[in-house]
């Protein structure tokens, strides 16, 4: 009813959930462990691994899950890279509040101004939509940056055009919030006047993602990058940060056809709008059409501090040459002994190759 507070789920719900989405796979599964899923529609928002067997059992004791955007991808599996990797890149605790300067402030006004002009999504509310600076994260990005052997990007260094410009990092690891647009809601009957308009016919016409309102989808996620709060109050960026916004648009353009692993150790990445049939078209599909094999990421906003933990017995174990998707389910056993409740340990899924990572030439 209207007014009535919203009940709070409980243990009880989680396993009738499970009862519903898994119990009915289990005569197919049979005693088979290892999962590996690819789910659609709104299932593309749930780790199964958080679905409960009982009283403090999840799905995560029992089976190894992880995930596809569709069946094919287990093609893929152990293929001979496209060209070499290049140094791995770390991107962390970004300077939100980055600014050009008096010095640079003609340079920069221009290329804020040709920025602001770039792909964003016109439902970007600037004038509420904020970024706070997370002070794990820098941590984080200095100790996995020191597993890897590299020099880690902080600060005003995570920067928009040093991602974009990168060419297929071996493994590329980005500590930092994301951001995520609620579906655009849609009026059939507008979309059919407005595509009347353009002079749109049945036969040979443009269909539903063409004409006025009609939005491309990566545009509504993304991850933020020093001066992304500059670009939001209409202040003056240096050119390096272009508009601070990295999108999932963007992230379809970067070269990763040889990258091994993409972490996204940030806020909400792996949602974005849902298309049943054809995945989540945002952060999660946009990795994918850059090219990179694995992609490791987070399904709902996740706590500092654990998730450096977490993080960092990851890398452990990857860098041990655990798979890919075993590496990150014992680093979540491993949390989940200390953190009972999956909100600490449960929002990370491993999508795409599970098996260990390459030697790196």
């Amino acid at each position: 009813m209207p007014g009535e507070p919203v009940r709070e789920p409980s243990i009880s719900d989680g396993i009738a959930l499970c009862a519903a989405l898994f119990d009915p796979l289990l005569p197919a599964i049979g005693k088979r462990k290892r999962l590996l899923l690819a789910p659609d529609g709104d299932l593309t928002r749930l780790p199964f691994e958080v679905l409960p067997i009982d009283d403090g059992r999840c799905l995560i004791d029992d089976y190894r899950i992880s995930y596809l955007s569709t069946g094919r991808d287990v093609l893929r599996f152990g293929a001979a890279s496209i060209g070499q990797p290049t140094e791995s890149l770390v991107a962390a605790d970004p300077d939100f509040d980055l600014s050009g300067g008096q010095a640079q402030a003609q340079l920069a006004s221009e290329t804020v101004a040709t920025a602001s002009r770039g792909r964003v999504s016109r439902d970007l509310d600037r004038s509420h939509l904020h970024f706070d600076r997370l002070p794990g994260t820098g941590i984080e990005g200095e100790r996995i940056a020191e597993m890897l052997n590299v020099q880690p990007r902080l600060s005003d260094q995570a920067l928009e055009a040093c991602l974009k410009t990168c060419r297929s990092p071996h493994i590329l690891h980005l500590a930092t919030h994301g951001f995520f647009l609620a579906d655009q809601q849609r009026d059939p009957n507008k979309e059919l006047r407005d595509l009347g308009a353009l002079g749109w016919q049945a036969e040979g016409g443009w269909g539903r993602m063409s004409g006025p309102g009609m939005e491309n989808p990566l545009l509504r996620s993304g991850l933020a990058l020093a001066g992304a709060n500059t670009f939001l109050e209409h202040g003056t960026l240096p050119a390096e940060a272009e508009d601070g916004i990295l999108t999932a648009e963007d992230v379809s353009g970067i070269d990763l056809l040889a990258t091994e692993l993409v972490v996204l150790s940030a806020c909400e990445t792996g949602l974005g709008e849902v298309r049943t049939g054809e995945g989540v078209f945002g952060l999660r599909r946009a990795f994918v059409l850059a090219g990179a094999k694995t992609l490791v990421m987070s399904l709902w906003k996740v706590p500092d501090e654990q998730t450096q933990e977490l993080m960092e017995d990851f890398y452990r174990r990857i860098l041990a040459r655990e798979p890919r998707a075993e590496a990150l389910r014992e680093a979540q056993l491993a949390m989940k002994k200390k953190y009972p409740e999956p909100y600490y340990w449960g929002a990370f899924i491993c999508q795409g190759d599970p098996g260990p990572l390459p030697a790196q030439v």
